[in-house]
This record gives C-alpha cells, structure tokens and sequence, in this order.
C-alpha cells in the first residue's frame, strides 16, 4: 500500500511539471515576457512554521504559515491561589475536594469583560500561586483574596503583603457568599499586618462609589429574598489611597453572572458597577501610590538650639495621610523666608506634657477621631496660653470635618469657627492673596483658599482648612480630589505659618 501511495505521489508531481513547462512554452509561443514576481501582499501578523505533505517519508519539510495571536493584554490583578485542599461532603454522604480561593470561577474573567467595555482598557487577571508570587506591584497591581472559609497568613507572607502595599499594591477582599468564616479572618489577617493603621468604613462620600459609576443604594439578595441596601466597603488607607479594600456583601458571585440561593450577594448589575469603579480607582491611583512609596524626603531627627518645632498630632483615625507634606511646607518656609530658623516637624499626642513646648501644632486626616477628656483640657490650656493649631481637612473628606467641628466646639466652647474676610493678615504676608495679577511681584496670587478661625481676645488661636490647602504641599495630585494649586497651597502654608509666630 506503501508503494502505491509513493507512485501516484510520484505521477501527480510529473503531472504538475508538464503543465507548468507547457504553459511556459505556450507564453513563450505568443512573445509575452515573464511578469516578475507577484505584488507584495498586504502585511499579516503571521508567524513561521514546519509542515509536512501527506506524503511518505523521507520528504523534505514545507513551510507553513499561520495567523499570530494578538499580544496578550498586561496582568492588572492576580488572584491568589492561597492555602490547602479542603475536603466536602455532598447529601449522599460521599466526600468531594475543592480549595477555598476558587468558588466562583468565573468572576475575574466577567468583571474584565465588563471593565475593558466601560473604561476601555486592555488588561486581564490571571491565578497566581501565593507561595510562587513576586509581591512586586509593577508585575501584578491587585492581589485579589475571595473565599468562604478561614484565611490564614504565615509571618513571612504577612511581611511580604505588607511590602507589596506599601510599595503602591492594593489589595481587594471578597466574602464569597457574604458570609462565613473568610469575612472576619481577612480582616484580622488585615489588621495583623498593619497594626498602625484603623480598619474602617469607606464613608458614602468616598470616590470608590463615585469613580466611574455612581452607586448608592444596590439590589441584593440575602438567602435569595431581594432587597435594596447601601453599599458597603471596608478596608484601610496607606495615605489618601485606599490601599485594602474589602466587601463583606458577595459581589465575585455577580461578576462571574451567577446568584446562589444561600448567603448575601450583590446583584449582578450592581456588582458590576462596583467591580468597574474598583478597577478605575486603582488604575487610577496606582502611579501615585509607586511615587509615595519611593519620594524620600530629607530630614534630620537631631534637633538643634533655634529649631522650631511643629508637632503634629496623633489621634485614632488615619493621623498622617501625606507624610511628605509638611517636610515639602518646612522647606518651602525656610527657602522663601529670611533668618536662619529651621522648622522640623514631630509626631505628639495632645496627652503629652511637654505639649506647651510646641508654638505651633497640626491636625490632620481622613476619618473621624475623637479626643479624650484629659485631651481636650490640655489642648484648651495650650490655646488659652498662647499656642496655634492648624488644621487641615486632607481631601475635604466630610467625616473628618464633622469631628473637626465636633471636638473644637467641645474643646473651646465659649468660641466657634467663622470664615476670614479677604483683608485678614493670613491674606497679606508674605504672600498677598486677592490682586488679579502682579507680574512684577511672583509672591502675589489672585486666588484665596477660604479658611475658618477660632478666636479668643482678637486673636487667632485655630486655622481650619476644609479645602485641603496642606493636601497639595507635596505638590503631588490625587484622583478624584479637588483641591488649591499646590504653589497656591504652600504659600497660604507660609502665610500661617509666619501668622501664627507673629501673633
């Protein structure tokens, strides 16, 4: 059969042959010329490859070609293949394996879909193996943990997640199901890995439901029964960046298009919006978070006689959202002011005793706090005695400023805030605020940040900022946050600055 095949191979190549050596002598006949090689075809994304007649060996290999596939979109979260084969028993009796991380199979795949439609964008998720992954945020910017049991983290990978956030990586929390032991051990492995940091709220007033879709209220089902609720995430900052984002309402189950009877699931619209706005907040602060994790600023711990020291005040929300900034406003001061004097800042509690040592104080942050009673007498005799306090709402976050309204008017009762008129001397010196221009003199400015100020015999004893002015200092935007001119910004912080060591 063999030597079949090879003969009539053998007659269809000479039958081949003559009809090619025919219609070259039949084009010779009629005194046409050769016409050269073929035009050049239009340019395909195709590659090389080695193919075989079906012929019988031994034959000499034909070239073949091939559509390429497009380049593979970059890697914008991974989720984590983490922990050990857990074992389930189904209502027979008989007992199956699944892993914790990969009930809903599906949900990264759907929420890209969706995403790359919405914003635009060409990126994907892929599985990554806890114990193989790089922790390097320029690799994979997201790590992604969903599951319904317990989590666990070995001290070693603690350290490492916590380097990969610090680095300017996020990452994201699914309750699968919206309940189950996973709910409360990730926020306990959370909470281990930055004991420094609160654990809180993300308040309604937060660009993660704001971002791309507004989202307020969403449908969801618990235990299948339908319902409207307002939407929940929790989490924590590093900065003004929402670094640990965690939903204890299921939404992976919405991503991957499917709803289980049992436990509390977003519905698969809403969740959908939600997954959009998580993957546009962190695209969008990510190159920031890689800058702040990298800026160094200089600074000398040693002080020395003359120094004036700023103390910045500690308290039980997230107390040092830009821990460049005021560094940024120390330099700007000593730069484009005269003396010799050096400012330097240090961290103090309001409980200290050596609070009167401090000529200037500031208070900053996000979320709400509250100062204990020994706080707000401390911080009432340090007013009273000549001492200033500045304050600075960090991206006009509503629930700072409520307790900044709260506290003071507790502290100092007899007193509230009210807003500065423009002729007030924070508006003259050293930089004028409110001439339309002064192109002769760069230290004028048409803009004036509204400020509020506390007073007792004339005098002002707190500056509020509810604008953010001190969020601009390190002269590095943030999304989704409205805030002054950082050059703006850092004038109106020397203005207070020498305001406060001159009255």
């Amino acid at each position: 059969m063999v030597h079949d095949m090879f003969r009539k191979a053998t007659v269809f190549r000479i039958v081949v042959l003559a009809t090619v050596f025919g219609l070259f002598q039949i084009s010779s006949a009629m005194g046409q010329k050769p016409c050269g090689p073929p035009p050049k075809a239009e340019r395909h994304r195709i590659k090389a490859g080695e193919g075989f007649p079906p012929l019988p060996l031994p034959v000499t290999p034909l070239r073949r070609t091939e559509k390429k596939r497009p380049p593979s979109p970059p890697v914008l979260m991974g989720k984590i293949n983490y922990g050990e084969p857990m074992i389930g028993v189904r209502p027979d009796g008989s007992s199956y394996q699944y892993w914790n991380w990969t009930n809903v199979p599906g949900d990264t795949k759907g929420l890209f879909r969706v995403a790359q439609k919405a914003l635009g964008i060409n990126y994907k998720a892929q599985v990554v193996r806890l114990n193989g992954f790089s922790f390097r945020p320029e690799e994979v910017p997201i790590m992604y943990f969903t599951g319904f049991e317990k989590i666990s983290f070995s001290p070693g990978e603690r350290e490492k997640i916590r380097r990969f956030v610090l680095q300017g990586g996020f990452i994201f929390g699914d309750s699968c199901c919206g309940t189950g032991p996973f709910d409360s051990s990730f926020r306990e492995e959370i909470q281990a890995i930055f004991p420094d940091r609160p654990w809180h709220r993300f308040p309604p007033d937060h660009p993660l439901y704001s971002c791309f879709n507004p989202v307020d209220k969403v449908d969801y089902f618990d235990d299948n029964k339908p319902g409207k609720t307002q939407i929940v995430l929790e989490g924590i900052n590093v900065g003004c960046r929402a670094a640990v984002i965690f939903s204890p309402y299921d939404l992976s189950c919405g991503w991957g298009g499917e709803i289980y009877p049992e436990g509390r699931h977003v519905a698969i619209h809403d969740a959908r919006k939600m997954g959009v706005n998580l993957v546009a907040y962190c695209l969008a602060w990510y190159r920031l978070g890689r800058d702040l994790s990298i800026t160094r600023v200089f600074r000398e711990d040693t002080l020395m006689t003359g120094d004036i020291v700023i103390g910045q005040i500690m308290h039980e929300g997230d107390w040092d959202p830009s821990p460049h900034a005021v560094p940024h406003l120390m330099r700007f001061v000593s730069e484009n002011t005269t003396g010799n004097v050096v400012y330097r800042v240090k961290p103090i509690r309001l409980a200290d005793d050596e609070l009167g040592e401090y000529p200037f104080l500031y208070l900053t942050g996000h979320l709400d706090f509250h100062f204990s009673r020994i706080e707000r007498e401390k911080l009432r005799s340090y007013l009273q005695n000549g001492g200033f306090l500045f304050i600075n709402s960090c991206c006009n976050r509503a629930r700072f400023d409520q307790a900044v309204r709260r506290e003071l008017e507790e502290t100092l009762p007899e007193t509230s805030f009210h807003l500065l008129e423009k002729n007030h001397p924070i508006y003259r010196g050293p930089f004028h605020f409110g001439r339309k221009t002064a192109a002769d003199d760069e230290k004028n400015f048409s803009g004036i940040p509204p400020l509020s100020m506390m007073e007792t015999k004339g005098e002002g004893m707190v500056v509020y900022s509810q604008s953010g002015i001190g969020t601009a200092w390190d002269r590095i935007p943030r999304p989704f946050v409205d805030v002054p001119d950082p050059e703006v910004s850092l004038a109106m912080g020397c203005n207070i600055i020498a305001y406060a060591m001159t009255h």
